[in-house]
């Protein structure tokens, strides 16, 4: 009788080890999840950033020629 218990503890001991192994997978799962979830968020907010400074960079650039060009204008015009 006693080896039944020796062995219905053992059995015990082993089936909550799996069990706090099992909770430990998932938490990591979930942590692991959410990491993920967070590197797309940054990723998405990194590539709007360089979205914006490429549409004010060609802002810029328009700006610029558009003054290059009325300085042109106007320095014919001192010709006619």
């Amino acid at each position: 009788m006693r080896e039944v218990t020796d062995a219905n503890e053992t059995v015990g001991i082993g089936v909550s080890r799996v069990e706090n192994q099992a909770d430990f997978m998932d938490k990591l799962a979930a942590v692991k999840a959410k990491a993920a979830a967070e590197l797309v968020d940054v990723n998405l907010e990194e590539e709007a950033a360089q979205k914006d400074a490429l549409v004010v960079r060609q802002q810029l650039a328009i700006e610029v020629l558009s003054i290059a060009n009325s300085s042109y204008a106007t320095i014919l015009r001192l010709f006619d």
